[in-house]
């Protein structure tokens, strides 16, 4: 059995106290459920409850190290309903006990750390909340953290420390308590600090507040309160971010203060006075100075958790611990487990994961001997010519690394002074620059440690190229900088802008962040840097919406800038997303790549752990750390001197299959070759992995090629408002909602959904605007495709924001005649095929986004025809579509560099003249234009198409191989009707009855209409092949490739019946839930009729 998670034993532990409470007394009530908590919460050690007496009396609990024989701590156990402070007899006999050993005083929902004379920690879960109606979950999610940190301190209290998680985790919770009493401080409190901060790192924690326009329209003072409050939500977190900063450089100071004193045997006797003396970090030493004086402490409220983190570091064992530094766990097994405990959001938010140190290794390795067979350097990163930028340093763990391989090189060579030649060279041309505080302490930290080891410390006044700094700006001088308040911030621009703008380096390598924090505000020097990736994406790619604003781009970009345009020369080693070397949103910034760089070495490690793909392991995944979940890349790009500008390099390829572990084993020992070298073409979108063996999907045109006009699906501010599983339901929801005799609270009790805020919709001021324009309207009341095989009704409101996203281009265009090819251009479990529809779709339809290709459009010439026009949506109609104003066509202004997006080639016209004499569409353009319709339908749906292009189909539209001869074209357009038939709720294809049966459980007997209602928990059976939906009803007949079958990116069985969990299925439902096992049987049955038609359509 599984060991129970803390949040787990917590939640179960509120839920035992409410069954039991007035039952019994402490002892035998609620103490073994007291005992189940701790043991949950403090796994490493034992509870023992009524230990044997002693000389201070009969404790009712104590605990034990496991295995272990003495008593660390003691705890005492009062009655539950009378409050601590009422009990004095409790309270003074807990006393007796902590002269022996810290005592935790307990009524079940105050908790007290007594420790002799002293109250070490207090905290309380409100009596009404331990006892009320809130889910236990929740009280468990909002209580967690802190009683945790207050049972390690219990646990803690006395006694020596050696384990780095230990300490990690005692000085979170101190941490997390300064954290606490910081955000309650006003603004002003720390406002000279942040201003110091945001001038001197070129950040801003704080956003522009919105502007009210005067004009006084009510539209516009609305939309100012929603701005507003959307602004203060932001600002708080930048707030939050801020503080959180300063807090974890202030407990990484203290940490590094100890660090150094206990170096030289002085870590014991370290107190808030002199923890800084040693400290060779002036940015750290005045964050220390300006929050850890005794005046400024009692100010901010800090005296508590300073004064608790200096004792636990007092009481750390310096030897064992430095050690497990030295060894390099420093970050694995402290500064990660530190932030984890200490803030779990911000660590996500800000992507700080650690890197494995055989993935630096490889990168180190491989610029070491690119820089002697590319760049004739003959003794590489040891060449003291060569200067190194970790743009992106963190806690150190490249910079460090790259110091244990110099040592190895210079040792290899006989080359004496060790310590002293990388002291040299990490003060004058190895440098690292890092954002954040706390990991800036902590890069500082190993590798004056490892010095130290080498016989070389830092001396008083010495420091090393680690600069507290904004990699992304500063590179330019700057006239009109205000000059930092405090000098040591000052010096520390001063020595980063020197690096900045004098230094031309050679070398950059790191693990850039993958995502920038979301709300602090852009500098406009980023914005700038990164433009030129994005220049002409729309006009020359066709590019509507780019995702290029991620961190990592803009350190690909500078790298690029800095070392092929600035330097002239040298080598860039990222590790980062790999979403570039294929991605849609990135074909400029490939071909800017391809023209700076002469060579570009790509090793694919993947990794998509949403991908879901068997056995494809991420290499962040360790032991200790779960890691990065998008695929990556090792980046690595040569820029030759003297090379021709303008010629485009050549990229060296290779990828990796299986575990993380296996991944990172076959870097170090280079198992791989590299495929032949290669240049990409326009034609490829620049793709920097190689196409041999599928140049002929290439070729193939994609599918808004074929079919150039598409609609994004639809969105609700809340799915659950404008939208019902029956149309007669949502009829009566939406007439109540727009009747004005029910007020607002009526609508709430009837249909909360419908008046609960959401996505830029505020549910009073909403209703309120559509009762004075609006009227429920029957009409608007639409058959709408939400999840693949799972179809409802949707309230099509053409006003405000009851909809976000209302498409009333595709709502213009549907009709009852109308289909549609569902498709998402790229998706993130991987491609699953398209599906098919005839009515409205959602937005998310298909994982992520989903758009609606039609067969047809219409349109009207004039808006007093009375009559429509229609054209095939088709490429050889791409014109006619333009002009009839139906399909957007991004032109280049007068004088744009822009190159014009290619039009599509014509795809009916290779069967026959599809024009009549006056222009328009013939009769044989129809029929083509279905044909080809429901031919792409059958090829997209071919398992053998989607093995065979997994890869590409997962980042760009799908490709249509398209027959030469319009017999194999007519043979796939009738696998297509099939499959459409399938996917289609309207048509009623012949379909096996065996499978699918709504049965009483262990019996073959048809489930009586009372019984159809889906239970809470829903699962499947594998060894029966039956989905268990209650204890009253069973689907059987449910085979494992029919459960486990996804479109769109989703499980389609699972998804329908998970989304009605708890209700009862009308007798419609329960004949459709057996069609869908039915239909996608019968879809996978299909499966070598389409493989056969794909062949056949692109021999």
């Amino acid at each position: 059995m599984a060991p129970i998670t803390p949040r787990a034993a917590l939640a179960e532990y509120i839920k035992a106290i409410r069954k039991a409470h007035g039952k019994g007394t402490p002892e035998n009530t609620y103490l073994p459920l007291l005992k189940a908590l701790l043991d949950g919460l403090l796994p490493e050690y034992e509870v023992i409850t009524h230990p044997r007496k002693d000389e201070g009396g009969l404790p009712d609990f104590a605990l034990r190290v496991r295995d272990g024989a003495e008593n660390v701590a003691l705890g005492e156990a009062e009655a539950l309903d009378v409050p601590l402070s009422n009990n004095a007899h409790g309270l003074e006999q807990a006393r007796r006990y902590a002269r022996q050993a810290p005592t935790l005083l307990t009524n079940f929902h105050e908790f007290v750390v007594l420790d002799g004379e002293r109250e070490l920690e207090r905290y309380t879960i409100p009596h009404g909340e331990l006892l009320g109606d809130a889910k236990p979950a929740a009280v468990a999610e909002a209580h967690l953290d802190a009683l945790s940190g207050l049972l390690n301190v219990w646990a803690s209290a006395r006694g020596s420390l050696s384990s780095p998680r230990k300490v990690a985790a005692l000085l979170a919770h101190h941490a997390r308590q300064a954290l606490r009493r910081l955000e309650a401080q006003d603004a002003e409190t720390l406002a000279p600090l942040r201003k110091a901060m945001e001038d001197a790192l070129g950040v801003s924690f704080t956003l522009p507040e919105p502007e009210e326009r005067g004009d006084g329209r009510k539209s516009s003072g609305t939309k100012y309160e929603k701005d507003r409050a959307r602004w203060l939500e932001k600002q708080a977190e930048l707030d939050h971010f801020f503080r959180s900063s300063l807090v974890q450089a202030l407990f990484y100071g203290l940490f590094a203060g100890w660090v150094m004193a206990a170096q030289k045997g002085r870590g014991h006797d370290i107190d808030r006075e002199t923890v800084a003396d040693d400290l060779n970090i002036p940015v750290i030493s005045l964050l220390l100075d300006e929050v850890n004086t005794r005046r400024k402490l009692l100010r901010l409220d800090l005296t508590g958790p300073v004064e608790g983190a200096l004792d636990v570091l007092r009481r750390v064992e310096a030897e064992p611990f430095l050690r497990s530094f030295r060894e390099g766990s420093a970050v694995t097994y402290f500064y990660e487990p530190f932030l984890e405990a200490f803030d779990p959001q911000l660590r996500k938010d800000l992507g700080i994961w650690y890197t494995p140190q055989a993935i630096i290794r490889f990168q180190i390795e491989q610029v070491h001997e690119l820089l002697k067979t590319h760049l004739d350097r003959p003794l590489g990163l040891l060449d003291p010519d060569v200067t190194v930028l970790d743009p992106a340093t963190g806690t150190g763990g490249y910079l460090l690394e790259l110091a244990r391989f110099l040592e190895e090189e210079l040792r290899k060579e006989g080359r004496g002074r060790v310590g002293a030649r990388l002291k040299q060279a990490f003060r004058e041309r190895i440098f690292g620059f890092e954002l954040l505080p706390a990991p800036f302490a902590i890069a500082h930290l190993q590798l004056a440690l490892r010095l130290g080891e080498l016989g070389a410390p830092l001396t008083e006044g010495e420091r090393l190229g680690i600069y507290l700094t904004n990699s992304l700006n500063g590179w330019e001088p700057r006239l009109d900088k205000p000059a930092p308040l405090y000098a040591e911030l000052a010096q520390e621009q001063a020595l980063s802008e020197g690096v900045k703008q004098r230094q031309r380096l050679m070398v950059m390598l790191g693990n850039p962040p993958y995502d920038r924090f979301a709300d602090m505000p852009d500098h406009p020097e980023e914005l700038a840097l990164v433009a030129p990736y994005k220049a002409c994406l729309r006009e020359s790619w066709g590019v509507k919406k780019q995702l290029l604003d991620d961190l990592y781009i803009r350190f690909i970009r500078l790298a690029e800038w800095r070392v092929a345009e600035h330097t002239g020369a040298g080598i860039v080693s990222f590790i980062t997303n790999r979403s570039y070397l294929t991605g849609i949103s990135h074909p400029v910034m490939r071909q800017h790549l391809l023209t700076r760089f002469d060579h570009l070495y790509i090793d694919d490690l993947h990794g998509n752990q949403r991908a879901h793909r068997p056995g494809d392991g991420s290499v962040f995944t360790t032991e200790t750390s779960g890691g990065i979940r998008v695929g990556v890349a090792v980046g690595t790009f040569v820029k030759l001197p003297g090379s021709e500008p303008g010629t485009l390099g050549q990229v060296h390829y290779r990828d990796y299959e299986g575990s993380g572990a296996a991944k990172r084993q076959m870097l170090l020992e280079r198992a791989r070759p590299y495929a032949p070298a290669f240049t990409p073409t326009r034609q490829h979108r620049y793709v920097l992995r190689p196409l041999s063996g599928e140049d002929q999907y290439w070729e193939w045109p994609s599918l808004e090629e074929v079919f150039p006009v598409r609609f994004s699906g639809l969105q609700a501010s809340r799915d659950e408002g404008p939208m019902s599983f029956y149309a007669s339901d949502l009829e009566s929801k939406m007439a109540a909602y727009y009747d004005s005799s029910k007020e607002d609270k009526e609508i709430a009790g009837l249909y909360p959904a419908l008046m609960t805020s959401g996505a830029r919709f505020n549910a009073i001021t909403g209703r309120s605007e559509y009762l004075r324009r609006s009227s429920f309207k029957r009409e608007n009341i639409h058959r709408y495709h939400y999840r693949p095989f799972d179809h409802r009704h949707l309230y099509w409101e053409p006003e405000g924001k009851l909809l976000v996203e209302k498409r009333a281009e595709f709502v213009e265009q549907h009709s009852k005649e109308a289909t549609y090819l569902v498709a998402a251009q790229n998706m993130r479990r991987g491609f699953d095929g398209i599906n098919f529809s005839r009515t409205l779709i959602e937005f998310h339809v298909a994982d992520p986004d989903a758009r609606a290709f039609p067969l047809r459009l219409r349109f009207k010439h004039f808006a007093a025809d009375t009559e429509y026009e229609y054209l095939p949506n088709v490429a050889d109609f791409y014109d006619d579509l333009a002009r009839a104003g139906v399909l957007k066509v991004a032109v280049p202004k007068a004088g744009s560099p822009c190159t014009p997006l290619p039009r599509p080639g014509p795809v009916l016209a290779r069967y026959g003249a599809v024009r009549g004499p006056d222009g328009k569409p013939n009769a044989l353009a129809w029929e083509l234009a279905e044909e080809v319709f429901h031919h792409t339908l059958a090829m997209l749906s071919a398992p053998a198409y989607r093995t065979e292009h997994a890869d590409y189909l997962a980042e760009d539209w799908p490709r249509v191989p398209l027959p030469e001869s319009r017999e194999v074209l007519q043979a796939g357009a009738a696998l297509g009707r099939r499959v459409a038939a399938l996917l289609d709720p309207a048509a009623r294809p012949d379909l096996p009855t065996s499978l699918g049966r709504l049965v009483t459980p262990g019996t073959d007997q048809e489930a009586p209409a009372a019984a159809l209602r889906i239970g809470p928990k829903p699962r499947y059976d594998e060894a029966r092949e039956v989905y268990v939906l209650s204890e009253e009803l069973e689907l059987a007949g449910v085979p494992g490739a029919v459960w486990a079958y996804t479109l769109g990116g989703y499980p389609v069985l699972k998804n329908w019946v998970e989304y009605r969990r708890g209700r009862m299925l009308t007798l419609d439902d329960a004949e459709w839930l057996e069609g869908i096992v039915r239909r996608v049987a019968a879809l996978l049955a299909l499966g070598p009729e389409l493989d056969a038609g794909y062949a056949a359509a692109k021999a």
